[in-house]
């Protein structure tokens, strides 16, 4: 049937909203923090609706990142859904991290049982994306890792082993990060991806290349990258040998992308960020870094660390005695940055979970 010469077409008001509206709600956006030198660094942390890309050579503590945002988001009282597609948490060495409550029910691991069938990375991203949607895990916290690692359905329902097979999980990824990002926003989601560098032997200039897509960062709105090897805390180089024994690494990162943000870390200024094996950040250390640079602490000759505090100036001998200071007044110290934070920022912690009734808590 033709269209009436003055008929109006319809138009759906509700797919509007006023400008006012939308600076309203990117004002009242909720961060979660990291760790003191990499929220200061991201302006207080990680914004709610990120999709936030980590990437490093192996052994620079990317997992143990991710566990201790993990641990972060459970205290603000948000649902942690951890894809664990290497299977790296067995052995629950990572469960050391500090304040990682793992009975916490709203901390759900994502991977195949012990004698099941895989789980292929369509179906781990299409879960993802059905619970983005449900108003019960309203700003849940969703770690790949990895995107390096995740099985496309098609390769894993082929038997055959190939040389010559297409990897398609670089579009797969993309895909899931186009989608996921949107949801993200909406929902006040946060994605979490790790990846890998390896060496492309046949690369024009730098060898290290992303495994799982080397364009996934022009879908993510964060990336934290490393590509230096991790060093000792005093910088020196870590002898393979005695690994085992290693009680922490220092990891330096750079922010190439950071749409969130204006603040880009160039790899000549590196975040300083540190791994205590068994406990995960190393918050006291990061501290102690961030202090001085805030100017509450300074240091003197013969490696005195000098605090400045309401009662005066408390007098530390060496960096060692510094950060055990900083862990006798942790909870000081916790707030006085929070607060930093929020007033330089003008951000919040303050995440309120879904207003839900008994019976969409228990669906």
């Amino acid at each position: 049937m033709a269209k009436k010469k003055n008929e109006i077409p319809v138009i759906n008001n509700k797919m509007f909203c006023s400008a006012e509206d939308v600076l309203e709600e990117e004002n009242s956006n909720v961060f979660l923090p990291v760790s003191p030198a990499i929220d200061y660094r991201l302006k207080g942390g990680i914004p709610s609706g990120s999709v936030v890309l980590v990437r490093t050579l192996p052994k620079v503590g990317k997992t143990t990142l991710a566990v201790q945002i993990a641990a972060n988001a459970l205290q603000q009282g948000r649902y942690v859904i951890y894809v664990d597609a290497e299977r790296r948490l067995e052995g629950s060495k990572y469960f050391n991290v500090k304040n990682l409550d793992t009975k916490n029910k709203k901390f759900l691991i994502l991977r195949a049982k012990q004698g099941e069938r895989l789980i292929s990375g369509d179906e781990i991203y299409t879960t993802i994306k059905n619970m983005m949607m449900i108003p019960k895990y309203r700003g849940a916290l969703y770690i790949v890792d990895s995107f390096s690692k995740v099985i496309p359905r098609s390769t894993l329902e082929d038997n055959e082993i190939r040389a010559d097979r297409r990897d398609t999980t670089p579009k797969l990824n993309a895909d899931f990060c186009k989608k996921a990002g949107n949801l993200c926003r909406i929902s006040d989601s946060i994605i979490i991806g790790i990846q890998h560098f390896i060496t492309d032997p046949n690369a024009m200039g730098d060898p290290l290349k992303p495994d799982g897509g080397d364009k996934l960062s022009y879908e993510c709105d964060i990336v934290l990258e490393s590509k230096r090897k991790a060093v000792m805390w005093d910088g020196s180089n870590i002898n393979v040998k005695s690994d085992e024994q290693l009680p922490g690494i220092l990891g330096r990162f750079n922010i190439p992308v950071n749409k969130r943000g204006t603040i880009y870390i160039s790899k000549d200024d590196p975040i300083m960020s540190y791994i205590k094996f068994g406990e995960g950040v190393w918050w006291a250390r990061e501290a102690l870094d961030l202090l001085i640079t805030l100017g509450v602490c300074y240091t003197k000759g013969n490696g005195r660390y000098v605090f400045i505090t309401d009662a005066g100036e408390v007098n530390a001998h060496g960096a060692e005695k510094a950060v055990s200071y900083i862990d006798e007044n942790r909870e000081y110290y916790e707030n006085f940055i929070r607060d930093y934070m929020i007033k330089e920022y003008k951000i919040s912690y303050d995440f309120q979970p879904p207003d839900l009734d008994e019976d969409e808590d228990q669906e």
